[in-house]
């Protein structure tokens, strides 16, 4: 059974059509087999900086919306090949989170964290709404301070209705 910690599938779906560059499948799913067991003991530094270099396709230091868009098509095809694999709450996690960012659009999520609009993302505007550091995923989103749910639920906009539910915490500000 796989186990991927839920904010390493938000990471990995929002800060991640096929396209030149894009992971092949067997390079996606050894990298999904790799990070989640990672993410769940590893630093949150360590595993945000893993799935960073993995979607920087072109080795740039930074990720386009075409980047992010190969990694949202192989995230759905990985899910739909692995789904019997995933523990409910997982598959749940994922799903929602596609459909979320579906709803709101990729392009309009991709335009709320790019903050100085040169059509990149830099590590810092990806990680903005995170604050990144020693513990594992799992522990840091226990903290209600380490992630500002309510700034990530303002770029979902109403996609936000749909991980509503799902969300481990959220501030209440």
């Amino acid at each position: 059974m796989i186990r991927i910690p839920l904010l390493a599938a938000l990471l990995l779906l929002l800060a991640v059509p096929a396209v030149a560059g894009a992971p092949t499948p067997a390079a996606f799913d050894r990298f999904v087999r790799e990070t989640g067991p990672a993410c769940a003991l590893k630093a949150s530094s360590a595993c945000f900086e893993r799935i960073f270099r993995f979607a920087d396709r072109d080795r740039d230091g930074a990720l386009d919306l075409a980047e992010l868009e190969g990694l949202q098509t192989r995230g759905r095809e990985w899910l739909l090949g692995h789904s019997r694999e995933l523990p409910p709450a997982d598959k749940q996690a994922a799903v929602l989170t596609l459909l979320a960012i579906d709803f709101v659009g990729l392009d309009h999520l991709f335009a709320s964290y790019d903050a100085d609009g040169d059509g990149l993302l830099t590590r810092e505007e990806v990680s903005a709404d995170l604050t990144l550091d020693e513990r594992p995923v799992p522990v840091l989103v226990e903290d209600p301070d380490a992630v500002d749910w309510d700034r990530l639920m303002e770029r979902l906009g109403t996609g936000a209705a749909v991980l509503k539910d799902v969300l481990p915490r959220r501030s209440t500000s």
